[in-house]
């Protein structure tokens, strides 16, 4: 889990009920913890870039420990990142994907080796697959020193 903190009196990270997810709000003085790992981080380092005060707080104690091996970064999401951080951490992390488009189509096989069919194709596609550990290292760096590892939250 990651909590955002902003101390600014323009936005603030307001958690939402289930402590899951939130939303910046205008004239606040300060927040409490919002979960959300990857984009929470992505929350602060878009936040820092935009001249915000933030904490970041990670149950993590080091960034590279993370679940799963890889994530698929849409076009949408692709552009999302690019008004997130800064353009030189946008280029290293997608000099590090692997494009969809370049692919060969997935295919399935039954028990005894028969072809059953094909995967979509993705000839077409803008997506990309990143390391889900370099999309942390890359938006910790972003956030600097004000993502605080080993603390699930901003109280305790």
């Amino acid at each position: 889990m990651v909590g955002v903190e902003v101390f600014d009196d323009r936005a603030a990270w307001r958690p939402a009920g289930d402590d899951v997810g939130g939303q910046v709000e205008s004239g606040a003085a300060g927040a409490g913890p919002g979960g959300g790992g990857v984009a929470a981080v992505a929350l602060a380092a878009g936040l820092r870039r935009r001249g915000f005060e933030v904490a970041a707080f990670d149950r993590d104690t080091e960034v590279a420990a993370t679940g799963g091996y890889h994530i698929t970064l849409d076009g949408r999401a692709q552009s999302a990142l690019r008004e997130l951080v800064a353009p030189e951490i946008t280029e290293r992390l997608l000099a590090s994907a692997s494009a969809l488009r370049l692919r060969d189509r997935d295919a399935f096989w039954d028990h005894r080796g028969r072809l059953l069919g094909h995967g979509p194709d993705l000839s077409g596609d803008s997506g990309v697959d990143i390391d889900r550990i370099t999309l942390r290292t890359l938006l910790a760096e972003a956030v600097g020193d004000d993502l605080h590892l080993g603390r699930a939250s901003w109280c305790c």
